[in-house]
């Protein structure tokens, strides 16, 4: 009977920690915005409008990341 209390108790701990892990925010890194244009273009403008209004509503970090040929 003790080793069924044992494994309860170590299953309830188990469980625990991980509902604690799974309430962290999303994303918990900052998230990466890609353009696919060089920059100083018109693209490039909308896409930084855009990159800023996502920070603002996720509450997160956005990088801006102009790479020229990822299309």
């Amino acid at each position: 009977m003790k080793s069924a209390t044992t494994f309860g108790l170590g299953l309830a701990l188990a469980l625990a920690s991980v509902i604690g892990s799974a309430q962290q925010n999303y994303p918990s890194r900052p998230v990466r915005f890609i353009l696919p244009f060089p920059p100083g273009g018109g693209t490039d403008t909308l896409g930084r409008a855009i990159g800023q209004k996502l920070g603002e509503n996720l509450g997160q970090t956005v990088v801006l990341d102009n790479r020229p040929g990822a299309a």
